[in-house]
C-alpha cells in the first residue's frame, strides 16, 4: 500500500515492520516541541567522530559483526580506544572537548543516523539490523558531531586527549 509520509497510518506501518517506535515527518517541518528546525548534519558539526569502543559495542548487538565496518558510518575520525572504554562512550563526552595533535574540537551532539548505514556498500551487504541496533541501543545516534575550535592538521597516530 502507498501511504502518505506524514500520516498516522505510515508511522504505524513502520512501527509494525521495524518493531520499535517510528514517525515519518515531512522534510522542513518543525520537530515536535522544538523551536527551530533541525539543521542538516554537516551544518551542525564539522566533524563526525567515532570510537572503536562504539564499533565493538555495536558489533556485539548485530547478528553478523562483520557488517560493522567503519566505512559504513563515514566518520571523519575514528579514535582507537582501549579496553577501559566500553559501549557508546563518545556520547558521554558531549559538552567536552578533544585535543587531537594541535587541533581542538568541541563535542556538540550525537550523530543521528539514517537508513544509509543499512545500505550495501562495496563488499558490505544490505544490513537493516545495523540501523535497528543503533536505534535500540544508541538512542538513534552513532558517533558524535564536533565543532572545530582550533584547526590544525591531524595524522594517523596523533594522541587524542579528552579535555
Amino acid at each position: 500500500d502507498w501511504l502518505a509520509a506524514g500520516s498516522v497510518a505510515a508511522s504505524q506501518a513502520a512501527r509494525s515492520v521495524l518493531g520499535f517506535d517510528a514517525v515519518f515527518r515531512v522534510f522542513g517541518e518543525p520537530l515536535g516541541d522544538c523551536t527551530k528546525e533541525a539543521a542538516p548534519r554537516y551544518q551542525r558539526g564539522g566533524l563526525h567522530v567515532l570510537t572503536t569502543a562504539s564499533l565493538r559495542a555495536l558489533a556485539a548487538r548485530v547478528p553478523d559483526p562483520v557488517e560493522i565496518d567503519r566505512r559504513r558510518f563515514r566518520p571523519n575520525l575514528v579514535i582507537e580506544t582501549g579496553p577501559e572504554f566500553e559501549g557508546f562512550c563518545e556520547r558521554e563526552w558531549i559538552g567536552e572537548g578533544l585535543s587531537i595533535g594541535a587541533a581542538r574540537v568541541s563535542i556538540t551532539e550525537p550523530c543521528e543516523r539514517c537508513s544509509f548505514v543499512a545500505l550495501a556498500q562495496a563488499e558490505l551487504s544490505f544490513a537493516p539490523p545495523v540501523l535497528h541496533a543503533i536505534a535500540r541501543h544508541g538512542g538513534g545516534g552513532f558517533g558524535v558531531l564536533c565543532a572545530v575550535e582550533q584547526p590544525a592538521s591531524v595524522s594517523v597516530g596523533d594522541a587524542v586527549f579528552l579535555s
